[in-house]
């Protein structure tokens, strides 16, 4: 019914997918043509990086292979003598592959998925009901889009074959650099707008959300009172994974403390990971009147939502939230007012290393000379603003910002900054607690100079 009425719409909203995915697209609009007639407002524009990454992506695993031969077998096909063939060759690339191994080409592999997929599809529409036949219907979706991302493939694809820990065997077309694709479907419109408050540096969305350093972008400056806000960046705390232990936890979890013992009030911290989090938990010393909240993995909705009421002003008291960078609470949660007066984040944001990752940074390295910024550093302070940004939700806020890393405080952290970061303050553990208060007081003289007056207006002192 929704996508009946659509087409009768002036505006759809919807999720990323629903123009850019290609399993699930909304062809009735797009696939006649008729581009003058759209326009395309993309919001969060950050995520659709990643997001569009997974969407051209595409697996084929050796084992569901082998689970599809035999539910097939009691039937008189061909399929199954080519699910063989495909069984055996899927085997052969597994013994040549040592943990991840990228293949140059795919052969004459195409071939074989193809005559497999169109065997697969006569079988589904002959045979209506038989035990297994949604996994041979999984099996068969995920066969077509396999298919359909190694048609795409180019230079910014590559095909690589891996030995997971669970033993099974996974072909995998990832899609590194999704500006192709991605400007494919920006094609079908007559024009589009991405926007986000976290679009830093601007050529690097540039290049992988359309492929062209050359196109407009605007940087709208925040009408926000800066003197409102106190940035602070420590210069005696790292987050380095070798330097990590008790001693550092310990000095974290000092900070944290003393940010909130200058002002009681709402707080949120945010680290890099789960065990990093519960590391530094276990230092924070107890407050009478101070509650502390902690993210858990997988939360319930009715948790989640749990979690932001102990951040209501009604609820009384202090509280600290301790969450985890690139989470549920460090994007789209509004926290205005008394609600939320500080964020502290832990560490540079960067995203895990891991096989994929590291084809991400050998791919740009050749491209761009910089790869460790375009797979890691980038998308790492991405979520640091993200992070921080849930503390400025409206014109009337007010509190502090404390990053928690000394690489913040080098040029190539430094020039990722928005403009609204222009005006910050370095700090140790030493002078901390004397420049929250000194910013704290300055609120309050401002706020005590202004009484109103019997008419309802403002005077002046």
């Amino acid at each position: 019914l929704s996508l009946d009425l659509s087409l009768w719409m002036d505006a759809v909203i919807g999720d990323y997918n629903y123009v850019f995915d290609p399993q699930v697209k909304l062809r009735r609009f797009f696939a006649e043509g008729g581009k003058d007639r759209y326009q395309f407002l993309v919001d969060e524009a950050h995520n659709l990086v990643d997001r569009a990454r997974e969407m051209f992506s595409a697996d084929l695993v050796k084992e569901d292979v082998l689970a599809v031969s035999r539910i097939v077998k009691a039937f008189d096909t061909p399929v199954k003598k080519k699910l063989s063939r495909l069984n055996k060759r899927l085997l052969t690339l597994k013994r040549e592959c040592e943990q991840l191994t990228v293949f140059a080409s795919a052969g004459d592999l195409p071939v074989l998925l193809e005559a497999v997929r169109r065997d697969l599809e006569e079988l589904l529409d002959t045979e209506r009901a038989f035990p297994g036949r949604d996994e041979v219907l999984t099996f068969y979706f995920d066969l077509r889009s396999f298919l359909r991302a190694l048609d795409e493939m180019d230079d910014g694809f590559c095909l690589y074959g891996q030995n997971r820990e669970d033993g099974t065997f996974r072909l995998r077309v990832f899609c590194m650099d999704p500006s192709g694709p991605l400007s494919a479907c920006l094609d079908t419109a007559h024009s589009t707008v991405f926007f986000s408050a976290t679009l830093l540096p601007v050529r690097y969305y540039k290049e992988l959300l359309c492929g062209n350093a050359d196109e407009d972008a605007v940087y709208i400056p925040s009408p926000f009172d800066a003197d409102k806000r106190l940035l602070l960046l420590a210069r005696d705390v790292n987050s380095r994974y070798r330097l990590r232990g008790e001693e550092m936890y310990a000095r974290i979890a000092r900070y944290i403390d003393q940010v909130r013992m200058a002002k009681p009030g709402n707080y949120l911290v945010f680290f890099p990971s789960y065990a990093f989090l519960e590391s530094v938990s276990a230092c924070i010393p107890e407050r009478s009147g101070m509650r502390i909240l902690t993210q858990k993995r997988d939360m319930s909705e009715d948790e989640r939502e749990s979690f932001l009421e102990g951040f209501h002003e009604s609820a009384g008291g202090s509280v600290l939230g301790l969450c985890v960078m690139g989470g549920i609470f460090s994007e789209g949660i509004d926290l205005v007012g008394e609600r939320l007066i500080g964020t502290i984040v832990v560490g540079t944001g960067l995203p895990g290393i891991d096989e994929e990752r590291e084809l991400l940074k050998e791919s740009f390295e050749q491209r761009t000379g910089d790869g460790f910024a375009y797979a890691y550093r980038y998308p790492g302070m991405n979520r640091v603003a993200q992070a921080a940004g849930r503390l400025i939700r409206s014109m009337e806020d007010t509190g502090v910002i404390l990053l928690l890393d000394d690489r913040f405080l080098t040029p190539e952290y430094r020039g990722l900054f928005p403009r609204e970061w222009s005006r910050y303050s370095i700090v140790d553990e030493k002078n901390l607690s004397e420049t929250l208060k000194a910013f704290w007081k300055g609120l309050e003289d401002q706020e005590s100079s202004v009484s109103p007056s019997s008419e309802g207006g403002t005077i002046i002192e």
